[in-house]
């Protein structure tokens, strides 16, 4: 055993052969070459690259992160609420005319929204829909609180298929003492969130867009009575991040009204029944407003390869001056630029009735 340490000690102090230099050599290059590269990926914020079975192993964890999930079974329906609903003509009207020809954009449209409410997994959501919902209306009062009962749905969101509604006119958000306020003609009511926190029970149990249409939803950070319906039945898992689902819609049949008003409610039978028709389906074909350049219409020659780049330039400069312009409207207090917003339903979709079921 003496002989073999000797020789371990006498090998280690033999000098170093030209092989022995250039293996050594090339691992200081790999070194060397390896640490400037990651100086370099870090000095232009490029990723490095690590290694694979790691990369699995993080992504596997944030996919079971148990605040992301969510879950596709509907809970059980708590409270059962109904929404009268009325959309007017292409004038704007709800009256009785006969003088017009009956066609789809002279008709009136009177419909019922029956909404079912998930109180288990949304309280707080629930409670907050209540109190616009189960309000008593007094017109002999000055100052009353404010009502789904005269609420509109304001727009249609082509990019997710997400109808807008729960707009209350005259209802704005304030500020008093650094702290959010709701104002409504001469009151100030408290403004709370409608989330129901970010705790992994709560979490777990939310349900996502994607179980289908006629979903009610809110967005998390809004403090406005302003809620969502889903219109599309698959593709709203980009919704589950910023908005709660809270009901669902259970029935939304309707009739057009030839020549009549718009004021008859649906359940005392004095709207015309010609066929119930899906006020979801009816919503979906109006009108909306588009920020967006014009586009040719489609009878038109398609363009050559250098008259699309031309219209691609044009559009890139028409979305640049209309930008500067409400920027700088917004900027000189013009408070029109407000009223004209991508998605805007160019017809009043108005809520005349709410209440308990």
């Amino acid at each position: 055993d003496d002989d073999d340490d000797d020789d371990v000690e006498h090998n280690e102090n033999l000098p170093l052969t030209n092989n022995d230099n250039q293996n050594n050599l090339s691992r200081r290059s790999m070194i060397t070459s390896s640490t400037g590269a990651a100086a370099l990926c870090g000095m232009l914020s490029i990723p490095a690259i690590t290694n694979a079975a790691a990369t699995t192993t993080t992504t596997e964890t944030t996919t079971n992160n148990p605040s992301t999930t969510t879950t596709t079974t509907l809970p059980p329906i708590t409270h059962k609420v109904y929404m009268n609903i009325r959309i007017s003509r292409s004038d704007g009207s709800f009256y009785i005319r006969n003088d017009l020809p009956d066609t789809p954009e002279n008709r009136v449209y009177n419909g019922r929204l029956t909404i079912g409410l998930f109180g288990t997994i949304a309280p707080n959501a629930v409670s907050q829909f209540l109190k616009y919902t189960n309000v008593t209306y007094n017109p002999t009062e000055d100052d009353p609180l404010p009502s789904y009962a005269r609420s509109n749905f304001v727009s249609f969101k082509q990019e997710n298929g997400l109808l807008v509604g729960g707009s209350i006119p005259g209802l704005e958000i304030g500020s008093i003492g650094g702290g959010t306020v709701l104002r409504y003609g001469g009151r100030i009511l408290p403004a709370p969130f409608w989330s129901d926190g970010t705790t992994t029970t709560r979490e777990e149990e939310r349900l996502s867009h994607n179980v289908g249409k006629g979903l009610l939803t809110h967005r998390n950070l809004d403090v406005t009575p302003t809620f969502g319906i889903t219109t599309r039945s698959g593709g709203g898992y980009e919704l589950d991040g910023s908005y709660t689902v809270f009901g669902k819609i259970l029935s939304d049949e309707g009739t057009y009204v030839s020549g009549g008003g718009g004021g008859g409610d649906v359940e005392d039978g004095t709207s015309t029944n010609n066929s119930n028709v899906s006020f979801l389906s009816v919503v979906q074909d109006l009108p909306t407003y588009s920020m967006d350049r014009p586009a040719p219409p489609n009878d038109v020659t398609l363009p050559s390869e250098g008259e699309r780049a031309v219209q691609e330039i044009a559009s890139a400069v028409f979305s640049t001056q209309r930008e500067f312009f409400r920027g700088a409207a917004k900027t000189f207090g013009d408070s029109r630029i407000d009223k004209v917003y991508e998605g805007k339903l160019l017809r009043r979709v108005e809520v005349t009735k709410v209440g308990l079921l």
